[in-house]
């Protein structure tokens, strides 16, 4: 499988990224070491964040366990804005690309996506893969928050934020197409053993995300 991503390629890079409070601590510290936290404090100090953007009604585990008890998510009201990340330069290239949230690292495409219709083309396993690590990435920071990439960064530098940001769920089951049963699988056998500060990363996770 091969994507058409590249350098300068940044026709997903918009306003509407959404992340966990986890994530965004996670790229201040590294941008501390690579340099990038100066260009973050200059974006959000400087006020260059803007206002209009998505901002998510409920967490992705919210969502995937009121479906579990045959109840319907929150309606989501958030809309999508025009507009490119700030956090891009003049060639579309991104500042914090090493720390960057799993939304960016995730979206990726089989095909440029500045064609006619302008939309990514991602293998539907895929996104049931993506899915299931998006949930991870929740209960991981289950005492956190998920909202707008951009309201998180405010929250977290300026310590305001001028959007509502959800509390984050932990993961009750992992959720995904049956028909990517084995894909998952194979994911989560390679990731549950890796070790993680003297413990494995199957640890920090409930025991019913074992693969069967």
């Amino acid at each position: 499988m091969h994507f058409a991503c590249g350098p300068g390629c940044s026709q997903c890079c918009s306003v509407n990224v959404t992340a966990t409070s986890l994530e965004v601590e996670f790229l201040l510290a590294t941008g501390k070491n690579n340099g990038s936290h100066d260009i973050i404090r200059s974006v959000v100090v400087g006020g260059k964040v803007g206002g209009e953007r998505y901002r998510p009604t409920c967490t992705i585990n919210d969502a995937a366990g009121r479906y579990l008890r045959g109840r319907s998510p929150l309606e989501d009201s958030g809309n999508h804005a025009p507009g490119v990340c700030p956090l891009l330069d003049e060639d579309g290239t991104c500042a914090i690309y090493a720390g960057r949230p799993f939304a960016c690292r995730a979206m990726s495409s089989l095909q440029r996506c500045g064609g006619r219709n302008g939309e990514a083309v991602l293998p539907p396993f895929f996104v049931s893969l993506s899915f299931v690590v998006s949930q991870i990435i929740e209960h991981l920071d289950c005492h956190g928050r998920t909202g707008n990439f951009l309201d998180l960064l405010e929250a977290a530098v300026c310590g305001r934020s001028s959007g509502r940001l959800p509390d984050n769920h932990p993961l009750v089951e992992p959720v995904f197409d049956p028909a990517f049963r084995k894909p998952v699988n194979d994911f989560l056998a390679a990731l549950l053993p890796r070790p993680v500060g003297g413990i494995t990363f199957g640890d920090l996770l409930p025991s019913r995300l074992q693969p069967r």
